[in-house]
């Protein structure tokens, strides 16, 4: 007979519960939002989000140094130092980015960028084609490598317009790690 037979009269399987151990490291795997506890931070992912004293709903992270508010009820916090409306959902263990609709911002933003990565790439092509260069110049290799290097460097400007404007968090935790990195070399 198995310890968890309970065939038996008076018998009862043993209970296997563990203690609670979510107010020991400030969140757990389950534990609702709780403004005395710390949590992640959302924006990092290194920090750690503590109440701000003498603030009633302020928080902070102790990494980044982004503010936050907390709505308890919605379980749901909001960056307050950013241009950007971002949100975050506690789930129990982390956070889930609340998406809110821009639809008004969003095609003008991908129209920008690839106006930006098209536009003076091809204006440098079409120069390329109407004036090539003369037969046997040295010039060839340095046209087509300015075409190339005009080609890379809007690419890179297109995709720093839709991560700013997206604010992947990856984007943002190696952006603020360089910002620590240059002021750590500054100051």
């Amino acid at each position: 007979m198995s310890a968890f037979d309970s065939s038996r009269s008076g018998d009862r399987p043993p209970r296997f519960s563990k203690p609670n151990k979510a107010r020991a490291i400030g969140w757990s795997v389950l534990a609702p939002l709780d403004d005395r506890d710390q949590h992640p931070c959302p924006i990092c992912n290194h920090g750690q989000l503590q109440a701000m004293a003498m603030m009633d709903e302020a928080w902070a992270c102790d990494f980044c140094r982004h503010l936050f508010t907390l709505d308890l009820s919605a379980q749901i916090l909001r960056v307050e130092d950013s241009t950007q409306p971002l949100q975050w959902r506690w789930m129990g263990r982390s956070w889930q980015p609340v998406r809110h609709s821009s639809d008004d911002l969003t095609p003008a933003i991908w129209i920008v960028a690839a106006g930006l990565a098209i536009g003076p790439v091809g204006i440098i092509g079409l120069s390329q084609y109407l004036f090539p260069p003369l037969p046997g110049a040295r010039s060839v290799g340095f046209s087509q490598g300015w075409f190339i290097s005009a080609a890379i460097g809007h690419l890179i400007l297109a995709a720093w317009l839709l991560l700013e404007h997206y604010q992947l968090p990856l984007y943002v935790s190696l952006k603020l790690r360089w910002q620590d990195w240059r002021s750590r070399l500054n100051g």
